[in-house]
């Protein structure tokens, strides 16, 4: 917010922000202090001196708001009466984006005053629905917290399906809830898409619950075999993990997981789009790539057992000259 300040003032010759090299070292040396000293006595005398500095300089953002609304009404009254040029109408749109940025991250710094003073004043706990990982992605999840060889993963969940040729048929973009949310919507567009298709999928932990696995074998056509229950074992889910085919399907797992880290390496491991529309571009776009690769391996190693058989039958004519 106050870099948008700083960058507002030398471009619309806003007053009031003379000392922004000051004002940014301060703010800096607050937050880490408050941020250093969580395990100090003195923690909550830093958050709140944190706060109260962020307030005032949201005041001051406020006060620079209300300038630029001022340009924009004298901009707007010559516009009205016809006495203005081409670089008031570029001036006025330079002005309304800039307001918009600063109203943005006001709102923010409100959101986010209130949940520290909260979480860490209060003592409460913060829902997880109110939480926010991005201000500029906010469809951001938390992934992974704490997980063995990740420390964290922020992002978005991709769910995928894949054939037996190693295509990937479908995926679902989970914007919000879980693997368990997804399972059921995303087989049933495979089925729409491949009606004469036979499914027998094997899935992840994460999409596993009873509910969802009687949602499968009731609404869909899928034979659920490869699903694993998480938790402790029941003897009858014992003696079904026992079953060759659940073994068969499990074993055919490892395929996905293999597709996973195609999908990564052709570029979904890092998705610098900031919207959902651009995200989900990138998605389809890697999908697609990852197909027409196999779609070429496929193809490749068709034309040289076919050059392999060539130069047997060449060789045995030679032999029989």
């Amino acid at each position: 917010m106050i870099q948008t300040c700083i960058r507002i003032t030398f471009e619309f010759e806003v007053t009031g922000w003379r000392q922004q090299k000051y004002l940014l070292q301060k703010l800096k040396k607050l937050f880490q202090l408050s941020r250093k000293g969580r395990r100090s006595a003195y923690r909550l005398q830093w958050v709140k001196k944190f706060l109260n500095y962020s307030n005032r300089m949201g005041e001051k953002a406020k006060k620079m708001l209300e300038e630029l609304s001022e340009q924009e009404q004298e901009i707007r009254a010559r516009l009205n009466g016809q006495e203005a040029s081409s670089e008031d109408q570029d001036r006025l749109d330079k002005i309304q984006q800039a307001r918009q940025d600063l109203s943005l991250y006001l709102n923010d710094m409100a959101l986010f005053s209130d949940q520290i003073t909260r979480r860490i004043l209060d003592g409460e706990k913060i829902p997880q629905a109110e939480k926010i990982y991005s201000i500029f992605k906010p469809f951001t999840c938390w992934i992974v917290k704490g997980k063995a060889g990740i420390l964290m993963e922020l992002g978005v969940p991709v769910a995928i399906i894949e054939d037996e040729y190693q295509f990937v048929l479908g995926y679902g973009i989970e914007w919000e809830g879980t693997d368990i949310d997804m399972a059921v919507p995303l087989v049933q567009s495979i089925e729409a898409q491949y009606p004469h298709l036979t499914m027998t999928c094997s899935f992840d932990l994460g999409f596993y619950s009873p509910e969802v696995r009687e949602q499968l074998e009731t609404k869909t056509n899928l034979v659920v075999i490869g699903m694993s229950k998480k938790g402790r074992l029941s003897k009858e889910e014992k003696e079904r993990q026992n079953t060759e085919e659940y073994k068969e399907a499990r074993q055919g797992h490892s395929r996905v997981e293999s597709c996973m880290n195609v999908l990564n390496h052709r570029g979904m491991r890092l998705i610098r789009e900031v919207s959902k529309e651009g995200f989900e571009r990138v998605v389809a776009c890697t999908i697609v790539a990852v197909n027409i690769h196999r779609l070429g391996t496929l193809i490749q190693q068709k034309e040289r057992k076919r050059l392999r058989r060539k130069e047997k039958r060449e060789k045995r004519l030679r032999q029989a000259a």
